[in-house]
């Protein structure tokens, strides 16, 4: 799995070279999930689709329970996005139907951590890619609309699992609630067992996905036989503190870098495309960092979608900063002048 995601990284980051690759990937991953949705959706009745009254969806693993929410707020922002910049009726009407659709699924699921990670993703969207334009305010009513309608029409069980967040053991006796408390307790003794592996073997860890194997080897219960549903305690416990460092070093350097591009081209309108995505890019791995403390999600090709994005969008702004020494009608005699204000522009960028 590794293997494929640091291949599929590699050759993203190598072919998202223009604006308009990325925005065709974009819309590939967008269609993607509209579809796995919306067949989830039609056929949540069967019963291999569910899980008491929590609908699974048929693509078990990227698009359900946690993992839903964690897809559908790392694709948030970039909906805002290209909201924001087409408007192509039938293109505003595909991103609007595609985001009520997802927020219907999220409630079906009933996850407690992928229903914050959306809402954390939403807020962030807004304040980060939608609130500069009027347009884009307009459309954040409509996202708030069409999520206050899937809560207000959510089967019981979302808002039995919901409620524990904040009444914990108190939120009733109900077989729903219990089983919901007993899911955090679980995972509270997971991600105790993860940092005892990552203090015991702080170097190499205990192996790329051994820590399922070791943990239920060495207790012997059947609740031992678990990931950490945390991708952080992931990389430490089965990779080393050095993984995890670069791994942290690859997040801030993805937010750090997007942030730069959001304002070197605040002042550009010609670039409002591509300024508009590097801010998406931005909210869309802090999402994903924020769903990251939920799910282990440490080897999944999906998780790096939005570094490779910002990889395309790092490399599309260095040649727009480029563009200056690369106009043919600058005399010749100033084109040694024009060059070096260029790779001046290019080192300050």
């Amino acid at each position: 799995m590794w293997f494929k995601t640091a291949l599929g990284f590699f050759l993203l980051s190598q072919t998202l070279t223009t604006v308009d690759r990325v925005r065709k990937l974009l819309w590939a991953i967008i269609l993607s999930e509209l579809i796995v949705t919306c067949v989830s959706i039609a056929l949540s009745g069967r019963a291999e689709l569910r899980v008491g009254d929590r609908v699974a969806g048929v693509s078990a693993g990227l698009l359900a329970w946690n993992y839903f929410g964690i897809a559908v707020a790392q694709i948030c922002p970039y909906l805002g996005a290209l909201y924001v910049c087409r408007r192509s009726p039938v293109r505003t009407g595909l991103l609007l139907f595609t985001f009520a659709a997802l927020m219907w699924m999220l409630v079906l699921t009933a996850s407690r951590g992928g229903f914050l990670n959306v809402v954390f993703s939403i807020i962030l969207s807004y304040w980060f890619v939608m609130r500069g334009s009027a347009r884009g305010r307009m459309a954040y009513l409509v996202v708030l609309l069409c999520l206050f309608l899937s809560v207000a029409g959510a089967p019981d069980v979302f808002f039995a699992r919901v409620q524990t967040i904040w009444n914990g053991s108190e939120a009733g006796s109900s077989d729903v609630a219990s089983a919901a408390e007993e899911s955090t307790q679980g995972r509270i003794f997971l991600l105790g067992r993860a940092i005892t592996y990552t203090l015991e073997y702080p170097i190499f860890g205990v192996g790329l996905g051994n820590f399922i194997n070791i943990n239920g080897t060495e207790l012997g219960r059947p609740d031992a036989w678990y990931a950490t549903h945390n991708t952080f305690m992931q990389i430490s416990s089965e990779a080393g503190i050095p993984a995890l460092v670069f791994f942290l070093f690859l997040l801030a350097t993805v937010i750090w870098r997007m942030k730069k591009v959001s304002e070197r081209l605040a002042s550009d309108p010609a670039n409002d495309e591509l300024r508009l995505l590097a801010r998406a890019t931005l909210v869309s791995t802090v999402s994903l960092a924020f769903g990251w403390f939920f799910a282990n999600l440490a080897y999944d090709l999906y998780s790096y979608y939005s570094a490779a994005i910002a990889v395309g969008l790092w490399a599309v702004a260095r040649q727009c900063a480029r563009a200056p020494e690369l106009q043919p009608e600058s005399p010749r005699l100033l084109r040694p002048i024009a060059r070096l204000h260029g790779l001046r522009h290019k080192a300050s960028f």
